[in-house]
């Protein structure tokens, strides 16, 4: 399992926002620096909150999900998980031709649902 970290600004001082993949469902969670020690603050599954998120995708990097020209036999199954991943049906020829960007850890866990040969670059 990787972790990615973004810090922001938080009460006192600072905090890291993690964002990751961990049994098979996209987590984060947000630790604050105090002088008791580091704690956990918030946490959750499925996306990050917008500006914790932004901070991480401006510090670790905008990532692309690309799909082969070619989907062979695992088309109608990328099709589905893009389905239920959010993309309306008018999007989905230009997510093939285009690919998704996120964070690594929203695009992993995207490719592990696909379960086809994809895959991740830095944009």
């Amino acid at each position: 399992m990787f972790v990615e970290e973004a810090v922001v600004p938080y009460c006192c001082g600072t905090a890291r926002v993690a964002d990751y993949v961990q049994g098979g469902r996209l987590c984060w969670s947000v630790r604050h620096d105090c002088a008791g020690g580091s704690r956990e603050v918030a946490c959750g599954y499925e996306r990050l909150p917008d500006d914790w998120r932004q901070a991480v995708l401006e510090q670790c990097g905008t990532f692309r999900l690309r799909f082969p020209d070619d989907l062979g036999a695992g088309r109608v199954a990328v099709l589905r998980v893009l389905r239920r991943h959010g993309f309306a049906m008018g999007e989905l020829r230009a997510v093939l031709d285009s690919g998704v960007s996120g964070t690594r850890a929203e695009l992993t866990l995207l490719a592990d649902r696909c379960g086809a040969a994809v895959w991740i670059g830095r944009e």
